[in-house]
């Protein structure tokens, strides 16, 4: 259940929200600052100024603390998001895309413990 909205959570996976920073970069399109919104074991919802093609692969570097060692991800552009929304007496506006994690390179293995480590740091 979401606690937000009341409603019946219909992903399986458990997510938090939390805004972080991730460098987001491909071999085709370089690299890019954005923020992660929304993770989960098997993906997550970055917020970005520009959208990269669906079915891009990308490496989704997790910026951790000094010392803290870096924790690599790579994941496949799933879905696009493109919001308007009405805030501090204006309208706005936010960019960001769904990514599937395929597996992770550096620092874990298991997505699991990876999340658990990245929770535990932020």
């Amino acid at each position: 259940m979401n606690e937000r909205t009341g409603q019946l959570e219909r992903r399986g996976d458990l997510r938090f929200d939390a805004v972080f920073s991730v460098v987001v970069s491909s071999e085709e399109f370089g690299k890019m600052k954005c923020m992660a919104r929304n993770i989960s074991n098997r993906g997550m919802f970055i917020e970005a100024r520009d959208v990269l093609p669906l079915g891009t692969e990308v490496r989704v570097h997790f910026l951790m603390d000094a010392g803290q060692g870096e924790i690599v991800a790579r994941a496949v552009i799933k879905n696009h998001y493109f919001l308007s929304y009405s805030g501090q007496g204006r309208l706005r506006r936010l960019v960001g895309m769904g990514l599937r994690f395929v597996e992770f390179e550096q620092g874990d293995n298991d997505y699991e413990q990876a999340m658990n480590r990245y929770r535990v740091l932020h």
